[in-house]
C-alpha cells in the first residue's frame, strides 16, 4: 500500500548524441566513472545514438498549509459584504 503513492516512471535527461555506438559507449563509461549520475544508458535512434542519464529526485519536505477558517459569527459579515457588492453592481437586493 505504501508504494501506491510513489511514481514508477523515471525522467531521463539527454546528455549527448553520437554517430557511432562506440563513441556513445565510451562517453557513457566516462560518466559512470565520474559518478555524476545514478543511471546512464545508450539509446539507439534511427541513425544516431543518444546517451541519457537519470538522477533520483530530491525529496522535498512537505509543509502543511494553514487552513482559513471563519470563526462563528463571521458568516453574517461575509454575507453583508456580498450584499454590498450586489448593490454596487446593480443587482436588486431581496
Amino acid at each position: 500500500m505504501e508504494n501506491k503513492l510513489e511514481k514508477n516512471t523515471k525522467t531521463w535527461k539527454t546528455v549527448g548524441t553520437f554517430k557511432t555506438y562506440a563513441a556513445a559507449d565510451l562517453y557513457r563509461k566516462s560518466l559512470v566513472m565520474m559518478d555524476k549520475h545514478k543511471l546512464v544508458k545508450v539509446k539507439r535512434n534511427s541513425e544516431e545514438y543518444i546517451v541519457k542519464a537519470w538522477d533520483p529526485p530530491e525529496i522535498k519536505e512537505k509543509v502543511k498549509k494553514p487552513k482559513k477558517h471563519y470563526p462563528k459569527g463571521k458568516n453574517n459579515k461575509r454575507r453583508q459584504k456580498n450584499d454590498n457588492k450586489k448593490i454596487r453592481v446593480g443587482y436588486e437586493q431581496e
